[in-house]
C-alpha cells in the first residue's frame, strides 16, 4: 500500500471514492480552489490517499487552524474527510492514512491534532486507539415556541466583516478552535461547508443588532451560530418559530445562561465531539471551549 497525494490519482478515481465516500464528488479543480480559498491548507491541498495495485483505497484530509489555549494563538493540525471505500475496510487502510498524517505534522512540529466525529461509528475507537480522546461534545439547546411578540426581524445579504468581528467578540474568554480566518466565508465556499445563505443580519428598528446563522424546516428552526444582542436575537427567531421549535447547535458556552433562563433545554448528551490527540504532552484545556460553525472541518 502507498500513501500519495492527489495529484498522483486520476481525477475519475477521486471523483469514484469521494462520490462513494462523502456523497459528492472532489476533482483536482476542487481541491485547487479550496487551496486557494483556505489558508489553513498546506500548498499540496492536505489530501492523502491510499493506492494499491493501481486501486484507490481511502482518503485523508490535512489542515492547519489555529486555536486559542491559554489567551493565546496556536498552530495546529486537523484531521478530516478520513474515509475507505467498503471494499477494503478492515484492511488497515485508515490507519496508514493516519499514520502518514501524523509523520507530516510531526515534521512540522504540531504539538496537537484534532478531528470531529461521532461516537456511534467505528471509526471513533479506531481514533482511540491512535491516540485521541474526546475533549468536547457540541451542545445543544431547544425548546418548543408559543407566541412571542419581537420586532427584530432577519434579512440575507450580511457583511462579513461584521460577522467575524461580532463573532470574536462574542467568543473573548473562551479556548478552542474559535480563531476565525479573514476570508472565512469564500473558505466555506470552497468547501461547499458550512452554507453561507444562511447567514442573516439581525435588525431592529432598521438598525442591525447582530447576525444569526439559522436555517428554516418545517417542523423546526435550526440556529448554528449568533453573536450581538443575543437575548433580542434569540426573540426575533422564536417570533419565526411559532408553532414549532426552535433548536441551537455549536451552543457559544457563554451563551448558555442566557438560554437556559429563557426556558430552553440544554443538553451535552451527543454523539458528536471533537477529540485531540497530543504528540508531545500538552496541556489539557482549562477553560471553555468551543468549536465555531466556521471553524469545524
Amino acid at each position: 500500500m502507498e500513501i500519495v497525494t492527489y495529484e498522483e490519482v486520476g481525477d475519475y478515481d477521486m471523483s469514484e471514492l469521494t462520490l462513494a465516500c462523502f456523497n459528492h464528488p472532489y476533482s483536482w479543480e476542487h481541491i485547487r480552489g479550496m487551496i486557494r480559498a483556505d489558508c489553513r491548507l498546506p500548498p499540496w491541498g492536505g489530501e492523502l490517499y491510499a493506492v494499491e495495485k493501481g486501486e484507490v483505497l481511502g482518503t485523508c484530509g490535512m489542515l492547519y487552524p489555529r486555536i486559542i489555549f491559554d489567551s493565546r494563538r496556536e498552530r495546529v493540525g486537523g484531521i478530516r474527510n478520513v474515509c475507505v471505500r467498503n471494499s477494503a475496510s478492515g484492511r488497515g487502510v485508515a490507519t496508514e492514512l493516519l499514520r502518514e498524517a501524523h509523520a507530516r505534522f510531526e515534521d512540522q512540529g504540531i504539538g496537537r491534532i484534532f478531528l470531529m466525529t461521532s461516537r456511534s461509528g467505528i471509526a471513533h475507537s479506531l481514533y482511540r486507539t491512535l491516540g485521541y480522546e474526546d475533549i468536547h461534545v457540541y451542545p445543544v439547546a431547544f425548546k418548543a415556541i408559543e407566541k412571542v411578540e419581537s420586532d427584530v426581524g432577519f434579512e440575507t445579504g450580511p457583511d462579513n466583516h461584521m460577522v467575524r468581528k461580532l463573532y470574536l467578540e462574542s467568543v473573548q474568554g473562551l479556548e478552542g478552535l474559535i480563531v476565525r480566518e479573514k476570508g472565512f466565508e469564500k473558505m466555506a465556499q470552497a468547501r461547499g461547508w458550512p452554507d453561507n445563505n444562511d447567514l442573516h443580519i439581525a435588525h431592529h428598528q432598521n438598525e442591525s443588532i447582530g447576525y444569526a446563522m439559522f436555517k428554516e424546516g418545517r417542523k423546526s428552526i435550526i440556529c448554528q451560530e449568533m453573536a450581538g444582542d443575543v437575548k433580542d436575537i434569540i426573540e426575533g427567531l422564536e417570533r419565526m418559530a411559532q408553532g414549532r421549535y426552535l433548536v441551537f447547535q455549536y451552543v457559544n458556552p457563554l451563551h448558555r445562561s442566557i438560554l437556559e433562563n429563557m426556558g430552553y433545554r440544554y443538553s451535552t448528551d451527543q454523539w458528536q465531539v471533537v477529540m485531540m490527540r497530543s504528540l508531545d504532552n500538552h496541556e489539557s484545556f482549562r477553560g471553555n471551549f468551543h468549536n465555531g460553525i466556521y471553524e469545524s472541518y
